[in-house]
């Protein structure tokens, strides 16, 4: 696939592609409408045993106590980080955390057709990968609820895209933003995929050894950057674990 020819894939997007993604959003707007008639949603975000209440209570703690908060926990914060943010810019209001999320969910359904353009450079594997993104009933699912694991997915997808990028033009700018967007997930879950990615980084034949060390560099150091402001949170409140046990 050309230059061209990519980055006209975003700008220009193809009719059968502009379909899913209006099916796309129809479905997750029913959807998100059915679970206002549903009584399950309120009571776990209101039950400690649940999750949802867990990382609603630690983003009201932001909201109301700054950015450091005062609640030590075990698990990361970066999803009710996360969650702070909508609530700050749209209003402490569940429904607005869903549509974020579904909107982030149909953007997704955008990279998976450009990561399956790169890989295959094929029109129609592109649109079956955005179909089946579109309509997978677990993204659905998360994408209208209060859990990261969501977010960590879709952190992970944009790093996959951002690698793909940087592997095919060799810019060092690419690999920052793939260790960015690691670190974010990171942030969210913690994973074993910055080591993943960097041992994988280290055996690629066709870009010499310096470049590729350059290039891992690059990537750690991104992710390094972007969980920092995580430990330093719970450095300062005197939180004995490091980001999540």
């Amino acid at each position: 696939m050309s230059s061209n020819s990519q980055s006209r894939s975003f700008s220009v997007i193809p009719i059968p592609l502009l379909i899913i993604l209006i099916f796309a959003t129809g479905l997750r707007l029913f959807y998100l409408n059915e679970l206002k008639s549903n009584p399950l949603p309120i009571f776990v975000a209101q039950s400690p045993v649940f999750d949802q209440y867990n990382f609603i209570h630690l983003a009201l703690d932001f909201l109301h106590n700054g950015w450091l908060g005062t609640e030590i926990t075990k698990y990361s914060p970066g999803y009710s980080y996360f969650i702070t943010i909508i609530f700050k810019l749209f209003g402490a209001n569940l429904n607005r955390v869903y549509l974020i999320q579904i909107i982030v969910g149909i953007i997704s359904i955008l990279i998976f057709y450009q990561c399956a353009l790169i890989l295959f450079e094929n029109q129609m594997i592109g649109l079956i990968s955005a179909f089946i993104a579109a309509f997978y009933s677990p993204f659905i699912f998360y994408e209208c609820t209060i859990l990261r694991d969501q977010c960590s997915a879709y952190f992970n997808l944009l790093a996959f895209y951002g690698l793909l990028l940087a592997l095919k033009s060799n810019r060092s700018p690419l690999f920052s933003m793939a260790g960015f967007f690691i670190g974010l997930s990171f942030m969210i879950r913690e994973n074993i995929l910055p080591w993943g990615i960097m041992f994988y980084l280290l055996f690629i034949k066709s870009i010499s050894l310096r470049n590729r060390l350059f290039f891992i560099l690059i990537f750690i150091s991104a992710v390094f950057l972007t969980i920092l402001p995580i430990i330093l949170r719970n450095y300062l409140l005197r939180n004995p674990v490091l980001i999540s046990q």
